[in-house]
């Protein structure tokens, strides 16, 4: 004995006992605590210490009484130790010394210990057992089990040995004696005497009388516990405990004795029911009806119920045995209905006290009086689940509890009554106990049936199930389609246990015999506590039991219990008075959409949305409380029960059949109810006001809503591995439901379950029917939520069963009445805009999943899938126009909806789509306004569409960029995939998207696809194909019409019709569009033009380029109506650009056109009637487009010259003339410059060919273009010549060389131009007037050779025109500085001085030859004579501020006068000419020689002899005079006077007359200045002469002293000879003298001067 092991044997004994046994425990303690307390220093001081102590062994006694073995081993060690090492209390030693003693014994003298011996062993240990003290007592009770075990133990040794030697005695049994060998005997003898003695019989083998019944019990169950090998081996054994042990247990229980003996006997037969009911049945049979009864019995006992119950939770418990209870009893024939019985016991009992079960309207959270009731998590869940039962708030806010309900917490006590042993009353029990313990049962009942029935109901084919299973779990098909039995979706139909197909066990049948008898008691029991107040643990485990049984039910095809089940649930799911409440509530407030929650459960389970919520009404939650009620509302446990339905639902899948339409129906009911469920109802369900307790609340309640739709969503999952027929139950059922018929079970052949008939029950039993949930039938009208219920439910079946869709026929798959109800709901204006969105969104994504799951299937299949499925896009795109009524923008949003999944589509399968095509285009066709009737196709898909009933206007102008949309996508990458006719509907979509008035974007964009279009069309026999429609047609807009029956097979005609209309395009659209498609239009047909044959390409230019000129201009009664605004006549010129830019681009082929003369013929009848409309833009586009193809022209051959002859009469029309020359504010210089150019290749081609008229006209024409051109700006043609003038001229010389006798009117007209500059245009066109300066200076060279040209002798001169030039060149040089503008820096006197220089010799010659006219001569010198004024003079010199340039330009003049005159001079002394020309010329000197400007009246008049009044004195005048700024010219005039007045050279002839014209201007001339002198020098007084003045008198005084005049000179002059003039002014020199000579004014400057002069001259002497 140590005290470490007496210390881990009091731990031992603590921790066991620390719940079940307090007193064990409690004594454990004291005794560890004394222990620890001693002071160890020996074993033997430690015994010593021990034995006065007394308690100390108190804990092991009462573990030896106990009569457990874990507490009993314990306990006899210990005092086995105790006893050895005399630790035990003094008085003690003796009994217990013996009894350490026999347990030793029977080990070591085992083979000789049997009979009569080991009957006094066992004697004496039972004597020890009945004495009155209790310590002994116990340790001998223990000890005698320990011994009675022994024996049992050693007839299991005995009966390993085969000795046939052993002696053997017999017995008596049921069946006969026994012979049994020796232990055996010992240990029937044992049994037998135990039972005897217990019945209180005398015994045989061991006198067991003293001891107690209880204790007697507890040795027969502990030996029968520890051996059922034996009990079942050993017929004596068994015969012991059928004749003898369980009769007395029936009895005991029978004569309801008191505790102690009863739950021993409970005990018993608990364990014989367990053990070993094969081998006693009956018994058990007869245990059971007892039971049964007493259950149902009024008064009995709580704990005696307590114990019959825990009795029958063990055989539910065991499926075994209960499987094999009822095979026994209620299936046998005429067999008791045992297991029925019980469950029909269980009805009465669960309604017996429903105070106590908390028996409400729904299921509740009791309360929990053992609870911590402020926990926040337990109030929300209690909240979350609809309330608490059994609270009662008091004013002062105290909370009072009441053991309400059934709980973990509070029914079930701390160890099972038939556990408790140590008492001998029976103990208090909680009163809910019971009910605990019937929930137990029904949830093993229905387990049990669960775990023998499911694996029946497996298909033996595992890999094939799998198969199934991965199908249905990922929604998608296998990676082979099967055909259209769909046999791999039979397997997922389970296996009927009773379908006369298999072979149908035993069992299987019994138990559907149970179900069959039984639901009604299972569905009331359940029905009942469905409603009570249970707490989270038995509510789960009774839906979790209910599921089960329904399920079971249902894979036995047992529908009437699996329905009645089921209709059950969903009373549970959805309560009658919530789903009122709810839909009152929803009639009263209709306007209101509330959101969906198993649609779109986000819009009500947002919790942060919920707390705030709750926070927000919680303050004011108590002053609407009287005036807004709580509404009732589905909890947490209402959805617990729809989660069980509807897994329920997916277990039993394609076996419900109509049934289905229970759990369709209910879970719409829960989504009507949640839909109006609001935060604040939610906070409202509990009592508390803690806003952090209903969000918790609230949060418990959407994690709830969130498992029911992961359940619905697997159980719209599982649809897909349904045979066809199932399924298309379900969707019949979802249709109808849409459709608004009434949910009762349809009569449809495909809504009837697909397993046989039902295996036929007991006949004599009435079969139970359902009435079906309240409210399941529809009402009349649909409702919004109904759509926002089944739409989206529709959408998921759809999109889950796409490969049964694409796999079966229309009928078969349930895809026509899919279809069917969902395009009724888009189509119809009478649905919600909601529904009918939704609706389309399901259709559409169902037609785009079907074509994306068969792109890689086979041609055919393919082809049939791409046909249905597009032509339900093109059902709806044209059903929504159908319908009566204004359109709505719901109408356009389906529409685009349908366009979107149509672009979709295109994007994603568009290279694998073969068929549909034509939907595709009727889809996009539907957004333009037609009148096609829908279903015109019904003779065949090759129809042709009639575009003739389309219109180029939208319905809608949202639907334009969306339909677009497709159509560039298959323009993109599709075009050449299309089917041959589908080209013609991309033509006529094209055509009218380009037409789109209101979408200048839209329009532009699809131009775009033009150019890919046409490739696409275009083949290689194009040419040929358009030579042969060129043949075909007659006048020029029958083309279309004879194409028209090849446009469904014919690329080529595809692609004509594509180009007539984007010609008609041109001609309709707006102005960037219509540029826009010339622009493509040309490009396409300059690149096919090369390839394309004469007669081909003939039909191109006739028919769609001339015909799209045409269009421009409409000719009607005989007058012609140009089609042209502003817009219309920019498209004209670009259609002229384009039609004349490919003509010559094809010269070469045009040429070889047979019918060139008839094609060019209608575009000059064209050409002719657009000029009429004398437009400048129109003649521009004309001119300039005709100039351009004659560029192109190498040589007028008999090809081309009825063109040019054409060509040159619409360029020389009068009215084109007019035209040209009518405005005066428009910019003409475009056409002008066209015109011109058109003369050029006109001249270029024809020049030869021209008549002189036809020259004249040309010329004529151009000046007259010249002439009333207009400028950007003026001034602009300054440094160059503009293009209209730089061509006209480029066209006057090469027509001129061309054509040389042309020179005299080319003459003419030159000098015309020469003058354009000098005219004076209007105010209002001054600034838009060229200044024609660079033409004026490019001119004159040019004249001036032609003069020189004309001339010559071999030339024949035309003096005519050659005066007419230089008159044009006089007028340049005489306006001098009137024009003010250079060239290159001259001014245009500059080089008209210069050529009239160069000209001079030539023309004086021609002048004085003989066979020169008087006339022409005359006018010769005339205009000469003026270019030598305009030579010496200087116009409008004032204008000129630059003294740089004057004195250049005067240097120049100067140099110029020096060479005209030495040729003008001596050609001017000749006689013959007149006189006038000499005086004219001498004035010119005269007035050029000017240096200061002369008075008013100083100058003769004219016709008045110079020398008339030359001694005339004129008013003086103080004011200084400015001098000529050209000085030096003066001079050199003055030099000039001076010298043609002198006598001349002896060489010279003739000068006589020359003379006598220059002499009077040059004695004029000197007399000026000294009678300005004269006149001015008094007033000046002191100042001095102005110093020019000075110089000009000197000068003057100089040239008087040297003059010699020509002795002719001057004829009336006093003094004849060369001082003829000194009469003339002497006087004045005398006059000047005394001036000079004054006393204030004279000047020594020009005294003296004066006085040597005059000293000099000897006038009269």
């Amino acid at each position: 004995m140590t005290a470490t092991f007496l210390t881990s044997e009091l731990s031992h004994l603590i921790s066991e006992s620390k719940r079940k046994n307090n007193d064990i425990r409690t004594a454990a303690e004291k005794s560890l605590q004394d222990l620890k307390a001693l002071s160890v220093t020996s074993e033997k001081q430690l015994a010593a210490d021990l034995s006065r102590k007394s308690s100390f062994i108190e804990p092991f006694l009462l573990a030896c009484s106990t009569h457990s073995t874990k507490y009993a081993v314990s306990g006899v060690t210990c005092l086995q130790k105790l006893i050895v090492g005399r630790g035990l209390p003094k008085g003690l030693e003796v009994q217990f010394k013996i009894l350490q003693a026999l347990p030793s014994l029977v080990q070591n003298y085992a083979d000789d210990l049997h009979g009569d011996l080991l009957g006094s062993t066992l004697q004496v240990c039972a004597s020890l057992q009945a004495t009155k003290v209790h310590t002994v007592s116990g340790v001998a009770a223990a000890t005698l089990q320990q011994l009675l075990a022994s024996v049992f133990e050693k007839v299991v040794e005995e009966d390993s040995i085969s000795d046939a030697q052993l002696p053997t005695t017999e017995v008596p049994s049921e069946d006969g004696p026994v012979a049994v060998r020796p232990v055996a005997l010992d240990a029937y003898r044992i049994l037998r005497d135990l039972i005897l003695a217990a019945e209180d019989r005398p015994t045989k083998f061991v006198n067991f009388t003293a001891l107690s019944r209880e204790a007697i019990l507890d040795l027969i169950v502990s030996l029968i516990s520890a051996n059922p090998g034996l009990i079942e081996k050993h017929i004596e054994l068994g015969s012991v405990v059928r004749s003898n042990v369980l009769p007395f247990a029936v009895q005991v229980l029978s004569e309801r004795q008191g505790f102690a003996p009863t739950v021993r006997c409970v005990r018993l037969l608990d364990m014989i029911l367990r053990r070993h009911f094969s081998m006693f049945s009956g018994e058990c049979e007869i245990m059971l009806g007892l039971i049964t009864h007493e259950l149902d019995t009024d008064g009995a006992e709580p704990w005696r119920r307590c114990l019959y119950m825990e009795i029958l939770s063990h055989l539910f418990a065991d499926a075994e045995l209960l499987v094999a209870a009822y095979v026994k009893f209620d299936f046998a024939a005429n067999g008791k209905t045992i297991v029925q019985d019980i469950l029909t016991t269980f009805v009465r009992m669960s309604t017996e006290k429903p105070t106590v079960i908390g028996l409400g309207s729904q299921s509740t959270i009791p309360s929990d009086p053992l609870g911590s009731n402020d926990s926040d998590s337990q109030q929300a869940a209690m909240e979350a689940a609809g309330g608490v039962v059994g609270l009662i708030s008091s004013a002062l806010g105290v909370v009072e509890s009441a053991p309400t309900g059934i709980g973990v917490n509070w029914s079930i006590p701390r160890s099972p009554c038939m556990d408790q042993l140590d008492k001998t009353e029976g103990p208090v029990l909680p009163e809910s106990y019971i009910y605990g313990l019937l929930l137990e049962c029904v949830n093993s009942l229905s387990d049990a049936l669960a775990r023998v029935v499911l694996p029946l109901t497996a298909h033996h084919d595992r890999e094939s199930v799998s198969t199934a299973g991965a199908v249905s779990a990922n929604g998608s098909r296998p990676s082979k389609r099967p055909g259209r039995s769909q046999s791999y979706r039979k397997r997922t139909v389970p296996r009927n246990p009773l379908s006369s197909e298999l072979d149908v066990s035993h069992t299987a049948r019994a138990l559907a015999h149970l179900i069959e008898h039984a639901w009604p008691a299972f569905l009331a029991t359940c029905s009942t506590f469905l409603n009570a107040a249970l707490d989270d643990y038995y509510y789960r485990n009774l839906i979790k039991a209910y599921q089960r049984f329904a399920q079971v039910a249902g894979l036995l095809r047992l529908t009437t219990s699996r329905d009645a089940l089921i209709t059950t649930l969903g009373k549970a799911a959805v309560p009658p008075q919530v789903l009122n409440s709810a839909t009152s509530a929803t009639i009263r407030s209709p306007t209101v959409e509330s959101p969906r929650v198993l649609s779109n459960p986000k819009s009500l389970l947002s919790v942060e949305s919920l707390i705030s919520g709750t926070s927000s009404i919680s303050g004011d939650r108590e002053r609407r409380s009287s005036t807004n009620p709580t509404r009732p509302t589905l909890t947490t446990r209402n959805l617990l029960c729809l989660r069980a339905l509807l897994n329920l639902a997916i277990a039993l899948g394609p076996t419900l059949g109509s049934t289905f339409a229970v759990v369709v129906d209910v879970l719409k009911q829960a989504d009507i109810v949640l839909s109006i469920t609001s935060p604040e109802q939610l906070s409202r369900t509990g009592q508390s006001n803690n806003s952090t307790e209903s969000a918790t609340a609230v949060q418990i309640f959407s994690a709830e809503v969130a498992a029911v739709e992961s359940a619905a969503s697997r159980l719209l999952e599982s649809t897909a591995d349904y045979p066809n027929e199932a399924f298309l139950g379900v969707m019949i059922i979802f249709c109808r439901l849409l459709e608004g018929r009434k949910s009762s079970p349809i009569a449809s052949p495909h809504l009837q379950p697909i397993s046989p008939p039902e295996t036929p029950m007991s006949p004599s039993l009435p079969r139970r029917t359902f009435s079906g949930l309240p409210g399941l039938s529809a009402v009349a009208e649909m409702q919004l939520r109904d759509y926002q219920f089944v739409i989206p439910k529709l959408g998921t079946l759809a999109a889950l069963n796409i490969p049964r869709f694409i796999s079966g026929s229309v009928e078969e798959t349930g895809w026509m009445q899919l279809i069917d109800v969902l395009c009724g709901v888009v189509v119809t204006n009478d649905s919600p805009s909601s529904a009918r969105k939704a609706a389309v969104d399901v259709l559409s994504r169902l037609v785009s999943e079907c074509i994306a799951e068969v792109a890689s299937d086979n041609v055919e299949i393919r082809g049939a899938i791409q046909r249905r499925s597009l032509a339900v896009l093109l059902r709806i795109a044209e059903g929504i126009y159908i319908e009566d009524g204004e359109l709505t923008g719901t109408d356009i949003d389906v529409h685009l909806h349908v366009l979107a999944t149509s672009k979709q589509i295109v994007d994603r399968c568009g290279d694998t789509l073969i068929a549909g095509w034509e939907q595709v285009f009727a889809v996009i066709r539907a957004a333009f306004e037609n009148d096609i009737t829908p279903g015109y196709k019904n003779e065949g898909e090759t129809a042709p569409t009639p575009w003739h009933l389309v219109s180029t206007e939208l319905v809608s102008s949202r639907l334009g960029q969306p339909a677009f949309d497709v159509l560039r996508s298959i323009c993109s990458d599709l075009l050449g995939t299309l089917p041959t006719a589908c080209g013609w509907s991309v033509v006529e979509l094209v055509y009218r998207f380009m037409l789109q008035v209101r979408d200048l974007n839209l329009s532009l964009a699809t131009l775009s696809n033009v150019w890919p279009l046409s490739d696409a069309l275009s083949v290689a026999s194009l040419s040929d194909d358009l030579q042969h429609f060129g043949a075909t047609a007659g006048a020029a807009d029958s083309i279309e019409i004879s194409i028209r029956p090849l446009l469904q097979d014919s690329r080529s005609a595809q692609w004509l019709l594509l180009l007539l209309r984007m010609r008609d395009v041109v001609h309709r659209g707006q102005l960037e569009v219509r540029k826009a498609a010339l622009s493509t239009l040309s490009s396409i047909c300059q690149r096919c033009s090369p390839e394309l044959t004469p007669e081909a390409f003939a039909v191109l230019l006739q028919h769609v380029f001339v015909g799209m000129l045409a269009d421009q201009i409409n000719t009607g009664d005989g007058k012609i109506v140009i089609d042209l605004d502003n817009a219309g006549i920019e498209v004209f010129g670009a259609v002229m650009d384009s039609t004349f830019s490919l003509m010559s681009q094809n010269l070469q082929t045009m040429e070889r056109i047979p019918e060139l003369i008839a094609v060019w013929r209608e575009i000059a009848h064209l050409l002719d009637a657009a000029l009429k409309h004398h437009n400048y833009i129109v003649h521009k586009a004309i001119y300039g487009n005709l100039g351009t193809l004659l560029s192109g022209i190498q040589s007028a051959n008999n090809a081309w010259k009825p063109v040019l002859e054409s060509a040159f009469a619409i360029w020389a029309d009068r009215e084109t003339k007019s035209t040209l020359l009518g405005s005066q504010l428009a910019d003409q210089q475009p056409v002008l410059v066209a015109y011109a150019d058109l003369a050029a290749q006109l001249s270029r081609l024809l020049g030869k060919a021209f008549t002189s008229d036809q020259c004249k006209v040309i010329v004529d024409q151009l000046y007259s273009c010249l002439e009333s051109s207009h400028a950007s700006y003026y001034k602009a043609d300054t440094h160059a010549m503009s293009p209209l003038q730089s061509k006209v001229l480029d066209v006057l010389r090469e027509l001129l060389l061309m054509r040389p006798e042309i020179r005299s009117e080319m003459l003419r007209t030159c000098s015309a131009m020469l003058l354009l500059h000098q005219r004076d245009a209007a105010e209002e066109i001054k600034s838009k007037t060229p200044s024609f300066v660079a033409l004026t200076a490019e001119i004159i060279p040019w004249l001036q050779q032609m003069i020189i040209d004309d001339l010559q002798p071999k030339m024949g001169a035309h003096p005519h025109a050659c005066i007419t030039a230089i008159t044009a060149l006089a007028d340049i040089i005489s306006a001098k500085y009137a024009f003010t503008l250079q060239y290159k820096d001259l001014m245009l006197w500059q080089r008209a001085s210069t050529a009239a220089l160069t000209l001079a010799e030539a023309l004086m010659n021609h002048a004085g030859a003989p066979e020169t006219s008087t006339d022409n001569t005359t006018a010769l010198w005339q205009q000469y004579l003026r270019i030598m004024d305009g030579i010496v003079g200087a116009n409008a010199l004032a204008q000129i501020n630059d003294p740089d340039r004057i004195y250049d330009d005067e240097e120049a003049d100067i140099a110029t006068f020096n060479a005209l005159q030495q040729v003008l001079t001596p050609k001017l002394s000749n006689p013959k000419l007149p006189d006038t020309f000499r005086e004219q010329y001498a004035k010119s000197l005269f007035d050029a020689s000017t240096i200061h400007a002369t008075e008013r009246g100083e100058l003769p008049a004219p016709g008045e002899s110079p020398l008339g009044g030359i001694a005339s004195i004129r008013r003086g005048r103080a004011d200084e005079v400015r001098y000529a700024l050209r000085e030096r010219m003066s001079y050199v005039c003055f030099n000039q006077l001076i010298r043609l007045s002198s006598a001349a050279d002896p060489a010279s002839t003739n000068h006589e007359k020359l003379a006598q014209a220059t002499a009077p201007w040059l004695v004029l001339r000197l007399a000026i200045p000294i009678r300005a002198y004269i006149a001015d020098q008094p007033l000046r007084g002191s100042w001095p002469q102005p110093l020019s003045e000075l110089e000009e008198l000197l000068f003057c005084f100089e040239q008087i002293g040297k003059l010699e005049l020509h002795p002719e000179a001057i004829r009336q002059s006093k003094i004849s000879g060369g001082k003829a003039h000194l009469p003339y002014l002497h006087p004045l020199l005398m006059k000047a003298l005394r001036v000079s000579s004054g006393e204030w004014y004279g000047a020594a400057e020009v005294r003296d001067p004066l006085q040597r002069l005059l000293e000099e001259l000897d006038v009269f002497g």
